[in-house]
């Protein structure tokens, strides 16, 4: 196949190879050739475009699931995902209430009974608001919340650093978003005093950010949104179950669930199940219930799926669950000296620990040599992070050794990482 050229028309494409006589090939979708390979059709555009992403060192792939490794990556912060005390619960629970496997319909048809609505009435007294409504997923709740909230006529603003579910919803909604940079009070502010009134005005952010494990300036943020009338919807994927009495998030905390329009909790990290919910007025339960697409229109979760978030939340509220998070932030406080010892001034403000080392090879080369020391950790590459902030992102749990911390990072060490490579980040 070597030396080979193309040639193409709507209906065909020619083929000429240098030890070959020229061919013609019918192709009416289009053929391409990569690196010898004849390309054709869809399948074909997709693996050239899936070849440039691996020689780029960008493509995906799932990871192989080892039960060898000590887990250093995962969001099951409490470590109650694993706990033999909680799996008990939930199959007695499911033995004793749970009616039908599968829940036949959506909530809106004949998905509903009274254990969703009564694990969402459990929420909404847990989370110290008015009313929950139940989603399948963290992502389907952002983009279903914010799709049927914000109007095309309104201006959302975010930081540049929130989910991309949350991102995701500001596109579906039509509505004009501006970002504003990371943490940045003076840049909200600018942005708030230049916002146009012809809607409202939105605010999104998060209580601690997913990438950075850094805590969201929230009072800060609030102020700002009462000063220039703007609403504020929080994401606290990442303190469900961490902050907060009984786990109740960020802004249980600070006492600022009167002054927040929505907040959206997941399930699926420091509670250790699956799903989230959105906690907010029952007039805004009962919007969503009409507007928000991710919700009408997916059919309802089994109640094994209600029974296992309520009583996670309900562990989680117990004193198990305040004895984990001590644990817990123990061992965020070990990190911090670990990380201090190594020249990283680390602020532990949540268990996501962002150690930053830029270049796709370099990232990948860190976590190849972490996981034949016995760790699993993943490099964290673009378009997640910003090209030249590839990381390895660990994440502690209250049940660590906290020796692992320290034998982690001499092996990052051996590979040629210290703190001062860090890109300034």
């Amino acid at each position: 196949m070597k030396g080979e050229t193309a040639s193409s028309s709507p209906i065909c494409t020619t083929l000429v190879f240098s030890d070959q006589p020229r061919c013609r090939i019918l192709a009416p979708f289009g053929v391409r050739i990569k690196k010898g390979v004849i390309m054709t059709g869809f399948d074909g555009v997709l693996r050239e475009r899936l070849e440039g992403m691996r020689e780029g060192g960008s493509e995906r792939y799932l990871p192989e699931s080892r039960g060898d490794l000590i887990d250093l990556c995962s969001n099951d912060y409490l470590g109650l995902a694993k706990f033999p005390a909680l799996r008990m619960r939930i199959a007695a629970a499911a033995a004793a209430e749970e009616e039908r496997v599968g829940s036949t319909g959506s909530r809106l048809l004949t998905g509903n009974s009274e254990l969703a609505e009564g694990t969402e009435r459990e929420l909404a007294a847990h989370f110290r608001g008015e009313s929950a409504l139940v989603f399948s997923s963290g992502y389907a709740a952002n983009i279903g919340l914010i799709s049927a909230v914000v109007g095309r006529e309104d201006l959302v603003l975010f930081d540049e650093l929130i989910h991309a579910s949350l991102r995701d919803g500001i596109r579906l909604s039509g509505a004009k978003g501006w970002k504003f940079r990371h943490n940045d009070i003076s840049d909200l502010s600018d942005k708030l005093a230049r916002a146009p009134r012809r809607g409202r005005v939105w605010v999104v952010v998060e209580s601690v950010y997913s990438m950075d494990g850094d805590r969201c300036p929230l009072r800060e943020v609030v102020v700002l949104c009462e000063q220039w009338g703007a609403d504020c919807i929080v994401d606290e994927a990442h303190t469900t179950g961490i902050l907060g009495k009984n786990g109740s998030g960020m802004v249980v905390d600070e006492g600022l669930e009167e002054r927040i329009v929505a907040r959206v909790h997941t399930f699926g990290k420091g509670v250790g199940v699956h799903g989230a919910c959105v906690v907010g007025s029952s007039v805004l339960r009962r919007w969503l219930i009409n507007r928000a697409r991710s919700f009408i229109y997916s059919t309802a979760p089994a109640d094994t799926f209600f029974i296992a978030i309520r009583e996670a939340v309900r562990m989680g509220g117990s004193e198990e669950g305040d004895s984990r998070r001590r644990a817990l932030w123990e061992r965020i406080s070990v990190m911090e000296a670990v990380l201090g010892a190594a020249g990283l001034a680390w602020r532990g403000e949540s268990p996501i620990v962002p150690i930053v080392m830029p270049g796709v090879a370099v990232v990948r080369a860190m976590a190849t040599a972490a996981r034949e020391a016995g760790y699993r950790v993943l490099p964290i590459l673009a378009p997640t992070v910003p090209e030249g902030l590839e990381r390895i992102r660990v994440c502690l749990h209250a049940g660590d050794d906290p020796a692992v911390y320290k034998s982690l990072i001499q092996v990052f060490e051996k590979r040629g990482w210290r703190a001062e490579s860090r890109g300034g980040e």
